[in-house]
């Protein structure tokens, strides 16, 4: 379903790219861009991620390479420093002023991304939660250190057991959220949340056509195990030490070193530092990719239930040239139907 008000999104439109991590949402969208060129349609790709709007963080994010950036024309990527925080809504508000010039130029938006709470907020908008609040956060994670978060989890059930039922004791960022919520706001988030229906079922705020990656688990499990070293090759390892070097442990407290693996390669490089031995070391590295391996995929598997439930308009589970010349169709003939929503 889309929204019937419209012109407060001055009839923009986008293609969403959407899958878990090394799905191959940023391959194909790239593969898409060159075709439409040779048809005189230029195609500009709008960053999704949570994380790759950070500018110092980009080996351990499959951030696109500069050329790559300027060959497909990217945007909002390297928005904000490691330290700061850019909550959904704030941008979805940049991504939808980035679509609609991208649409003035007379070009098409393709979004691409793997964050479900960025893509709920651009596509449907959020509820009019209280914004976080730095030094309750503080607090409570003092308190956590001493109690615990299922002893957090326990102060959520005692003021919202409809959100602490749905939460594991130690999910500790929605808990954190929650009662942040309650406690400045004064109502529990179960009872301020609007849009707790299905999301395929909500309407979108403008015209959209949403594609979703989903391979084989067994294929996708091999993509990450090949795509980890990958990463490392490309730099993750000298990111990191340099972050480090800079911010100290402190990185630890920053919101984009949240980001999967980040944690665990500050914690290989500070436990080795003492380390001499050069087989010892790669025999770590093999440990610490294989851990980060694991990790990804378990944040995979929970990118796909997300996504599971957002507007489905077509599946591509296989990237065979078959299925990539049938969506290049599809695209081509919903191009043509969003542009004559803006003529009328």
């Amino acid at each position: 379903m889309v929204s019937t008000n419209l012109n407060s999104q001055h009839h923009l439109f986008a293609f969403i790219f959407i899958g878990p991590t090394a799905s191959g949402k940023s391959g194909l969208a790239h593969s898409l861009v060159e075709q439409f060129q040779k048809e005189s349609i230029t195609c500009e790709i709008v960053n999704l991620d949570a994380f790759q709007i950070y500018k110092e963080l980009s080996a351990g994010t499959a951030k696109p390479t500069e050329n790559e950036k300027n060959k497909y024309n990217y945007h909002c990527i390297d928005l904000i420093n490691i330290h700061e925080n850019m909550d959904a809504n704030t941008f979805a508000k940049k991504v939808t002023e980035c679509c609609q010039e991208i649409i003035a130029r007379g070009n098409i938006p393709f979004c691409v991304g793997g964050s479900g709470l960025y893509l709920r907020s651009f596509l449907h908008g959020l509820d009019n939660f209280p914004a976080r609040d730095d030094e309750f956060r503080k607090h409570l994670r003092s308190l956590a250190e001493v109690n615990g978060w299922p002893w957090c989890h326990k102060w959520l059930s005692d003021v919202d057991p409809i959100r602490a039922q749905e939460l594991h004791p130690n999910d500790k960022t929605r808990i954190e959220r929650a009662l942040e919520i309650y406690t400045l706001s004064g109502t529990p988030m179960s009872v301020l949340r609007s849009k707790t229906g299905q999301l395929n079922e909500q309407e979108t705020l403008f015209p959209c056509y949403v594609i979703h990656m989903e391979p084989n688990d067994e294929i996708l499990k091999e993509r990450i195990k090949q795509r980890i070293p990958i990463l490392f090759n490309q730099g993750w390892l000298k990111e990191v030490q340099q972050l480090y070097k800079k911010y100290s442990i402190k990185l630890n407290t920053f919101h984009g070193f949240q980001a999967i693996g980040y944690k665990e390669v500050l914690n290989y490089i500070i436990n080795s530092e003492n380390q001499t031995e050069l087989a010892n070391k790669n025999l770590n590295i093999s440990e610490l990719q294989e851990r980060i391996s694991t990790l990804t995929w378990q944040y995979a598997k929970r990118q796909g239930t997300w996504n599971a439930k957002e507007k489905k308009d077509f599946v591509i589970t296989s990237l065979n040239d078959s299925e990539c010349n049938r969506l290049f169709s599809e695209i081509l003939d919903k191009i043509k139907k969003f542009r004559s929503i803006q003529i009328n």
